[in-house]
């Protein structure tokens, strides 16, 4: 991604250096937004990973002895504690989905700045000649 924003830069200052600069200030406050977001992000990811792990643990070890659980009667108990699992992992997979999509709705929103600012821009210098 680096690399394409550098060519992309390169590639604006080649045709106006004023383009350049304009994308080149929005940048900074996409790198802001970015490490502003990413530890949360992060953080919900692992905690979906450490639920779907319980969970697939949990199932395991459950169809390992599921002779044990049939003969025990115990079936509501582990219905109940699958229920708990399965919505903290649903829990988890939502908040790491709703920060995702705001990372990405703000790099969206970024990529569109700097697409307006570069027509404005160039619209700017036609007008000038």
């Amino acid at each position: 991604d680096l690399l394409l924003l550098l060519a992309i830069l390169l590639v604006l200052a080649l045709l106006s250096w004023r383009m350049a600069l304009c994308v080149a200030l929005i940048v900074p406050a996409y790198g802001l937004l970015f490490q502003r977001l990413n530890p949360p992000l992060r953080k919900a990811s692992r905690s979906t990973r450490r639920s779907r792990s319980r969970l697939a643990a949990y199932l395991h070890d459950r169809l390992q002895g599921l002779a044990v659980i049939k003969a025990s009667v115990r079936q509501p108990v582990e219905a109940l504690r699958m229920g708990r699992l399965t919505r903290r992992l649903a829990r988890h997979g939502s908040r790491r989905a709703s920060q995702g999509g705001l990372l990405q709705g703000l790099a969206a929103g970024t990529v569109a700045l700097s697409g307006v600012v570069v027509l404005a821009v160039a619209a700017l210098e036609i007008q000038a000649g």
